[in-house]
């Protein structure tokens, strides 16, 4: 990814691949990046996966920088939709 601070322009993918090609599909994510740091918004989003996956509860993230995506275009594609 290029630096937001230069080009906030962001593309995110998220796929779902399968055996039966039929069930392929996906979410394009088109919008505009921020990045988060010591923030309590970047607090908020470090503590989402603590919750969830335990092994983050152990982890030093608070130096992470959190990557916030606001969406300005969905793209929904399903193979059965062909």
């Amino acid at each position: 990814m290029q630096n937001p601070r230069t080009n906030p322009r962001v593309a995110l993918l998220i796929d779902a691949c399968d055996e039966d090609w039929s069930r392929l599909r996906y979410v394009l994510v088109l919008g505009e990046a921020e990045l988060l740091a010591s923030s309590q918004e970047h607090a908020r989003a470090l503590a989402r996966p603590r919750e969830k996956y335990p092994g983050y509860r152990a982890m030093p993230l608070e130096d992470t920088v959190v990557t916030k995506i606001r969406p300005c275009r969905l793209v929904l594609w399903r193979a059965s939709l062909m």
